[in-house]
């Protein structure tokens, strides 16, 4: 099991949760709203499976960049 925080502008938190909540390798999903302050917006924490892990950061990684902003993943 992984933990993953990932600090999450506000405008695209909600597109990070569409992603992991319903995911079967993902455990825990806990969103502290407005705790981000670099990038500014929100804080996600999320207890995944390991070898699903990569998938989870690739796809959070991809939305970001589909919305041109940047966020923060830290294992």
């Amino acid at each position: 099991m992984l933990y993953i925080e990932i600090c999450s502008p506000a405008h695209l938190t909600d597109d990070v949760l569409g992603l992991v909540k319903d995911d079967e390798a993902v455990s825990s999903v806990a969103v502290v709203r407005g705790a981000s302050l670099k990038p500014v917006g929100d804080l996600v924490k999320i207890d995944v499976a390991r070898e699903a892990a990569d998938d989870l950061i690739s796809a959070v990684a991809q939305c970001a960049r589909r919305r041109a902003t940047r966020s923060r993943i830290r294992l």
